[in-house]
Formats: structure tokens, sequence, C-alpha cells
């Protein structure tokens, strides 16, 4: 009984000793921060490394790195920054790994605010330009453009291509289905009624009734960002392969105007074809980015000549990857000439007991020492 109670009062006296001590909160925060990271999907090493990566970007309290999208960009910014310094190739895999975790984490965290978002509730809030596509069913599909909003209803502009098969069409009191992507949301599809149709020098004019039956579809999987960059495709065969060379020679010149990790938006003169293979390249701060895939839809303006093409990307290189999420999120490296060499030396061990749980075991409680010169200002504010 003695021996029992002994054993509980060392228990009890170690514990308020951990408890009033540096090194007892220490352990405390990390446990803390440990479970709250494997709650959200983080692998033990990942989560080692973070941590270790916070502390050098004088992030104070680490939990916020799992719904603060500042103090995760710190620690990408750092953490990228050290995979393209001259590491061991082993030391590189390492941090690369994290890096694609941390842009995975980070993308969900942008889409979840999106989500939190408002849905359209009805088709009087729709802006004027939103470009639709209107489907008659058993008859056809054609891209129209909204110009006006009112009281009384939407009225769609139908140009170009879709001019001429709108004219086959007997509009008045016709059904139709009206589907939009609202920008940095998600899809949305109403149905509707013509009221009448107007015949310009140039277009047709649709006017439809207002609904208050709208549904969101299709759910935003990854975040765009606007661009301008100057590119290139390639048409490719369609039983060609994709590959992610850089091309130095030939190509159709195009614009991106719209970029993501899945995809692109691009303008180009001439005529695009849907389902068309294609490779895009082109820089973002002077990093070369290949994207390889499809043409999913497009838009043919004829008085220019230019067509507005949606691609969709189906092969992307891990490092293109994080240079387009590092313009989307707006992340710039700066220079790369300070790093740590030792950022991989886990503050805290993390092992697997017998029965396969995990524990945090202490390895050392020396502050952090660079090995080569210590990063500048620049790398630790906000």
């Amino acid at each position: 009984m003695y021996i029992g109670l002994s054993i509980l009062l060392l228990i009890v006296l170690l514990f308020l000793f951990l408890s009033i001590t540096g090194l007892g909160k220490k352990i405390s925060d990390f446990s803390k921060f440990f479970a709250q990271g494997k709650d959200k999907g983080f692998s033990s090493s990942d989560l080692s490394l973070l941590w270790r990566t916070s502390k050098i970007v004088g992030v104070e309290d680490k939990a916020t790195l799992f719904w603060s999208v500042q103090a995760l960009d710190r620690c990408i910014k750092f953490i990228a920054r050290q995979v393209d310094n001259p590491i061991t190739e082993e030391s590189r895999e390492k941090m690369q790994v994290i890096l694609n975790n941390l842009y995975d984490y980070r993308t969900k965290i942008e889409l979840e605010e999106v989500q939190k978002r408002r849905s359209l509730e009805s088709t009087k809030e729709i802006f004027v330009g939103q470009i639709c596509i209107v489907l008659v069913p058993n008859e056809t599909t054609i891209y129209a453009k909204l110009t006006a909003n009112n009281k009384n209803g939407l009225v769609l502009a139908l140009f170009d291509a879709s001019l001429a098969r709108a004219k086959t069409i007997s509009w008045m009191n016709k059904t139709i289905r009206v589907y939009f992507w609202r920008q940095k949301d998600a899809g949305y599809i109403f149905s509707s009624k013509v009221i009448s149709m107007k015949e310009l020098d140039d277009r047709i004019e649709l006017s439809v009734m207002h609904s208050n039956k709208i549904l969101r579809t299709q759910k935003r999987k990854s975040v765009r960002a606007s661009c301008k960059f100057p590119s290139l495709m390639f048409p490719l065969r369609s039983d060609a392969e994709f590959n992610s060379k850089y091309e130095s020679s030939g190509g159709v010149k195009c614009t991106v105007c719209d970029i993501s990790e899945d995809g692109a938006m691009f303008f180009v003169k001439g005529k695009a074809a849907k389902g068309i293979k294609m490779k895009l390249q082109f820089k973002i701060r002077d990093v070369s980015v290949v994207m390889c895939g499809k043409i999913v839809r497009f838009l043919y303006d004829q008085p220019t000549n230019r067509s507005r093409v949606h691609f969709q990307c189906e092969l992307l290189e891990q490092k293109a990857k994080n240079t387009i999420l590092s313009y989307v999120y707006n992340i710039a490296l700066e220079d790369n000439h300070n790093f740590s060499t030792n950022i991989l030396d886990d503050e805290f061990k993390i092992t697997d007991t017998e029965n396969g749980s995990e524990k945090v075991e202490e390895d050392t409680l020396e502050p952090l020492v660079l090995n080569s010169s210590n990063i500048n200002a620049n790398q630790a504010e906000v």
C-alpha cells in the first residue's frame, strides 16, 4: 500500500514539476499540436517538420497552422525555399512530401471557405456579363451571354456560331435549361421559359423568365487565380502520349488568363475544338510549367476570330503543380540564398509503440541553430 501511495505521489510531483517548467509546457504543447494534426490527416513526420518550421518562421501558437491561412503560408514559403536549395536528394524528397501535403491542406481550407459563402437563391442574383450554356431539350446546346437582369426577367444574347443554330429554333414559350459557372463558387442550373425573342443585326436576344429554383451543381475542386501568361499550345494526335518536356520551338501562341492546378482558361486565335488533346506550356516567375490534357469547352468569337478555351489538365509534374499553387496563393519565394540544413532534425522524435500507437519522446530541447547563415528578417515576417 505504501509503495502504491509513493508511486502515486511521485507521479503527482512529476506532473506538477512538468506543469510549472518550460520543459513540461513544451511537451504538452507539442502533444496537443500532434493530436490536432493527426485529426487533420497529417503524418507523424509531417507534424515534426511542421512544428520545427513554425518555430523558425515565428508562429507562436502552432495550432493556428490548422486554420490560419497566413500562418500556413509562412511555413509553405519557408519549406518551398528549402526544396529549391542545394540540399541532399533525400532531404529534398522529404521536404517535397510535406510541401505537397501542405498545399493540399491549403486548398482544402480555401475550398471550405468558399463553401461557407451563400449560394445563389434566385436568378435575380446572376451578374450581367455571365457566360451561360442554354440547353434546349432534344434540340441543341448554345452559348449565351447575360446582357440584362431586371425585374421582368433575364436577357440572353446569342452570338456567332450560337446565332446560326439559334435561328433554326422556334423560341416562343420554349422551355429551356440554363447552366453557368459562378466565379470562385460552383456550377448552377435552372429551368425557365422564353418570353420573347428579338433578332438584331449581330445577335439574337432571348428574354426568359426568372426562377427561384436554382440548383447548385458541380463544386470547385481547386482554387483558381487570374493571370496573363504568354503561352504556347501544342495540339496532339489522339494516340499521342503526354510528356512534360518544355518545347523549344513550334506551337500556337495563346494567352493563359485563368490558372489552377487542374486546368486553365486561355485565349487563342482561330476556332478551337472540344476534346482535342494538347500540351500547354508557359512560365511563372521564370519557372517552366507544362500541362497536358484536353479542351473541355470553348466559346468562339467570330468578329475577332478568337476562342476562349477551357482546358482540363491530366498530367502535371509535382514541381510545376507547386509553382502554380505558389502563384494562386500569392506565395512569393523571394531569394533562395539563406536556408536551414538541419530543418529535418526533429526536435521531438515520433516513435511507434509495440501496439502500434504513437508516443512523443524528448530528443533535444536546445534552441534551433541554423548550420548556415541565419534566416534574414524578410523570411521571418508575416
